[in-house]
């Protein structure tokens, strides 16, 4: 289910279409990131659980913040 596992990745169009330097950005076996969604600023916002509750991230520069941590959940599982 995509609650238990899931994961957000990017990686960079090249010339022909094809995918390049994918690389994940969130997610692993204990934890599931959702709802990826770019901002104007070339930052990736998704959904994690790795807290132990649904908070918002960022993915910015290679390095993956919290935006607002907090012990609530900010959003549902999928």
């Amino acid at each position: 289910m995509p609650w238990d596992s899931c994961e957000v990745w990017a990686a960079d169009y090249a010339t022909g279409g094809r995918i390049e330097d994918a690389r994940r950005v969130a997610g692993r076996p204990n934890e599931s990131a959702v709802q990826p969604a770019w901002a104007a600023d070339g930052s990736l916002y998704f959904m994690s659980d790795r807290s132990g509750w649904w908070n918002l991230y960022r993915w910015r520069d290679g390095v993956v913040e919290a935006v607002a941590p907090m012990a609530a959940e900010c959003a549902t599982a999928p």
